[in-house]
């Protein structure tokens, strides 16, 4: 949503960020996926458990790399700038008990 409220994408940019958000969705469902139900209970499973989840997040990479590519391509140099200077939105804080 940020992406789309800052930079108000148009025409071929709005299919190439429709296409990238898409894309987006289903790698992080995948990555989620990837996360054991429990914690693994010995060691061994628990390497087992970390080289699945880095198989996932390698592939989604490997699917919105492109895509995140075609959009970026069809941002006018203001927009690029402006892209270029978001971050990441921030988590809610989370209390300690």
């Amino acid at each position: 949503q940020q992406i789309s409220d800052t930079l108000k994408p148009t025409g071929d940019q709005k299919s190439a960020f429709d296409t990238l958000k898409l894309t987006s969705d289903k790698a992080a469902a995948n990555v989620e996926d990837s996360c054991p139900a429990q914690a693994p209970q010995n060691v061994t499973a628990r390497f087992d458990a970390i080289d699945t989840r880095l198989k996932a997040m390698k592939s989604a990479i490997d699917l919105i790399a492109p895509k995140l590519k075609d959009f970026y391509a069809t941002l006018t140099d203001d927009q690029k700038a402006q892209f270029n200077l978001m971050t990441a939105p921030r988590a809610p804080a989370q209390t300690r008990g």
